[in-house]
């Protein structure tokens, strides 16, 4: 028997190795939560205990950090022009923790700073002051700041205080 004859079970099962390859060139592009890491590796069919030992080795080089990722995710979100409903939703979406999110977003601002964001955001989209939009103007910014994820709160406060 030659050794071309044997079967190839080797080739077939990834190894640890390949895993943490294609980690590392994932991981060059962005930086990612371990959630959206895992789902990511899973998708490209490596098994469960070698994707977890895999980010394992990620957090321990610090290449995976949750807490990171939803503090610089989320400033990315709010210079966007977004609201914490919404950069809850994202980031939720991105496999954090509920409690990683919430504390990203709590270190965001204070109600004020919120208020700041969000007349930012009608500045930006309308071009002018909120105060100065028509009242079908104030409903349509309404619609879209409520769609941007700021509460109807900091909404109503903004935009017709």
């Amino acid at each position: 028997m030659t050794s071309f004859d044997k079967p190839s079970d080797d080739k077939d099962e990834p190894k640890l190795s390949d895993v943490e390859a294609s980690a590392l060139r994932i991981l060059a592009g962005r930086p990612h939560a371990q959630g959206e890491l895992e789902r990511k590796l899973r998708k490209r069919d490596y098994p469960d205990e070698l994707i977890a030992e895999v980010c394992r080795r990620m957090r321990e080089f610090g290449y995976l950090d949750d807490e990171q990722f939803a503090e610089d995710q989320a400033a990315i979100l709010k210079r966007k022009g977004w609201g914490p409903r919404q950069i809850g939703y994202k980031l939720g979406n991105t496999g954090l923790d509920d409690v990683v999110v919430d504390e990203a977003i709590a270190n965001l601002g204070s109600a004020r700073d919120w208020q700041e964001a969000c007349r930012e955001r009608v500045r930006s989209k309308y071009r002018c002051e909120p105060g100065e939009l028509d009242f079908d103007g104030r409903k349509k910014a309404f619609r879209h700041l409520k769609y941007r994820g700021f509460r109807e709160s900091t909404i109503r406060r903004v935009l017709f205080d």
